[in-house]
């Protein structure tokens, strides 16, 4: 056990970051998602990463059907997306640079 005396110093007023607005999706809309992130940039996206590919994966694009929109269990940043050949979404993990590619995954 470990335990302080000290009191947080976070001084939430002074915030590095302000949220200005938020849209809604519509869920399993990717046409859509990728014209967001054409016009509004990077955004968040919640998915079901209870998968044995999204533990290990190291490369390559992630494209499975059995991904499950009543578990939103992660939570990551679309920042970018292909359109050529097989589509893909770009997406920044939480895990750290060490995992995928760079910090990275592309997803179907």
């Amino acid at each position: 056990n470990y335990t302080t005396e000290e009191q947080c110093k976070r001084n939430n007023s002074e915030s590095s970051y302000k949220l200005l607005g938020y849209k809604w999706l519509k869920e399993g809309d990717e046409d859509n998602l990728v014209k967001a992130l054409y016009h509004l940039g990077p955004i968040s996206i919640g998915m079901d990463a209870d998968h044995e590919i999204f533990y290990f994966y190291k490369s390559g694009i992630i494209d499975t059907p059995r991904c499950d929109s009543d578990t939103l269990n992660h939570f990551v940043l679309a920042v970018g997306y292909n359109l050529t050949e097989t589509p893909y979404l770009l997406v920044r993990n939480s895990f750290g640079e060490p995992w995928g590619i760079n910090g990275y995954f592309k997803i179907a």
